[in-house]
């Protein structure tokens, strides 16, 4: 290819656009690193804390709080499990239910008459505790709207779906 010197020019002149345009890009860069706000930043003042105690630990810490979870867990067989490593992955992520969320449960099951009878049905205890339960933590960003990729330690996929209340977005798993 003969270079002429239109064509010498046609490539300088775009190796200038190239330059600004690289040039622009840098001094946004440099902008936007002293604008934006540190990752640091609290804007909502959450009181969230970091704590690295077991699932088993923080149930311990609340049974007057979750009483009936942490009965229908122990009884399930699987707090020893939530108390320490996990070999196949990161901790273990539990869906702690509440014990109005059991009683309600109980109602809607006519198989159990009470909380005391739903324990002594200690294949679907141990069943139940593994449902509510994964193999891996999972943080709150990384639910879907729809069907979670993995699997509880019963091997079930559980649903998740999202709403407001007030300021306050919520995690709805499998209702």
């Amino acid at each position: 290819m003969e270079l002429t010197m239109l064509n010498i020019f046609r490539r300088k002149k775009r190796f200038s656009k190239l330059r600004h345009i690289n040039t622009f890009i840098l001094i946004q860069g440099i902008i936007l690193s002293l604008v934006m706000p540190s990752c640091e930043t609290d804007h909502y003042d959450s009181k969230w804390i970091e704590d690295s105690s077991s699932i088993s630990q923080y149930l311990e810490t609340n049974k007057e709080e979750f009483s009936k979870s942490y009965r229908l867990f122990d009884e399930g067989k699987i707090l020893i499990t939530l108390w320490g490593y996990n070999p196949h992955g990161e901790d273990y992520t539990l869906f702690l239910p509440t014990d109005e969320a059991i009683d309600n449960f109980i109602v809607q099951h006519p198989n159990y008459n009470d909380f005391e009878e739903l324990l002594q049905d200690t294949n679907f205890i141990y069943r139940l505790a593994r449902y509510h339960t994964l193999n891996r933590k999972v943080h709150t960003d990384e639910f879907p709207l729809g069907a979670l990729n993995d699997r509880t330690l019963s091997g079930e996929r559980l649903v998740a779906n999202f709403y407001t209340d007030g300021d306050n977005q919520l995690i709805k798993i499998n209702n």
